[in-house]
């Protein structure tokens, strides 16, 4: 369930960061190919400041997904370990005369 979750607000965070790419690169062009009326009438700050926002609203959410994938990387290769560290805990408290040896408790890790 929560890897449902973080590939689904990934998913819907990618969506919204290729409208703003979309925006950023279509400004650029429409600059670029229009280089000689940009400069005639000095509109480089303007044309700057328009990509400089798209620009921005890209890196917000790729910065929101390098966090998601962080998370999703940490939570997944911290899982087993807890898994394990759970199991074994629950087999200690539900056999109180049980014989937590290191054989047996390596022959369990193993299993994980």
């Amino acid at each position: 369930p929560v890897q449902a979750y973080v590939m689904k607000k990934l998913f819907g965070l990618n969506r919204k960061m290729v409208k703003h790419s979309d925006a950023r690169v279509e400004t650029t062009n429409e600059a670029i190919q229009s280089i000689q009326c940009v400069k005639m009438y000095t509109w480089e700050d303007k044309f700057a400041e328009i990509i400089a926002v798209s620009r921005s609203k890209e890196l917000d959410l790729l910065r929101e997904a390098a966090y998601l994938r962080g998370f999703s990387r940490a939570y997944m290769s911290a899982l087993p370990g807890v898994v394990a560290v759970g199991a074994l805990v629950v087999f200690a408290l539900a056999k109180a005369g049980a014989d937590i040896s290191a054989p047996r408790l390596f022959a369990a890790i193993v299993a994980f």
